[in-house]
């Protein structure tokens, strides 16, 4: 697992719901933030908002079942976690360097015209507790496998437990509609322009509209 030593660049002492101040009582040996690209789904300016959200309804489906897979084997038992879903947009000149191998990892056709690149990813915050926390990152790797695809990092050396999952938990629910460049591995994100009108209508309205947070069942949040 990889160490995080400097301070995030988005969300900072956010007010924590309830079932996200169980994870301020963890060891944070035990404490990990997550973040698995599922997908890179192509589509066209001409797409319908009801093809755009039945894809990336399909392709969040598909990656609950392979969770689900492998956190109820012996592998990864008893992880306890929060998160949610976010989409990113890449135009074909955003697509490079890091980006255009995770893209071509994945299989993803390289962009035509006005063609933009649906990023569909996940982060979370994750508690081990059955488990070594050392190991998430090469289960995650072996399990959605591709350069870039998956990183998994401790929580801020320099930050107490309660910061980092106040600041954690800002980062996950930050939505950011703009392009960005870096976020992948060790290169920090910069946001740019916000997405062109058709594409803040399309995206803006599936940020509203879908259930997009991702998280394990309440039962060992306040029964424990």
């Amino acid at each position: 697992m990889e160490k995080n030593i400097s301070q995030p660049a988005i969300g900072s002492k956010s007010k924590l719901p309830r079932s996200w101040q169980f994870f301020r009582s963890v060891e944070r040996s035990k404490l990990a933030f997550a973040t698995i690209i599922i997908s890179g789904i192509r589509v066209s300016q001409s797409a319908s908002e009801a093809e755009i959200e039945s894809k990336i309804g399909a392709e969040i489906e598909l990656f609950k079942s392979d969770w689900a897979s492998l956190t109820k084997s012996r592998r990864l038992p008893g992880l306890r976690f929060r998160g949610a879903f976010e989409f990113d947009l890449s135009r074909s000149r955003d697509v490079h360097g890091h980006r255009e191998s995770l893209f071509s990892d994945m299989g993803v056709q390289p962009l035509v015209g006005d063609d933009i690149i649906i990023n569909l990813h996940v982060h979370m915050l994750i508690a081990c507790s059955r488990c070594d926390a050392d190991n998430l990152s090469e289960e995650l790797r072996r399990k959605w496998p591709g350069r870039w695809r998956v990183v998994v990092k401790s929580l801020f050396e320099n930050q107490s437990t309660d910061e980092a999952v106040s600041n954690i938990y800002g980062y996950i629910n930050k939505q950011i509609c703009r392009y960005a460049s870096g976020g992948i591995g060790d290169i920090p994100v910069t946001f740019g322009n916000d997405w062109e009108p058709v594409w803040l209508k399309k995206i803006g309205r599936l940020y509203k509209c879908m259930s997009l947070e991702f998280r394990s069942s309440d039962r060992w949040l306040y029964n424990i």
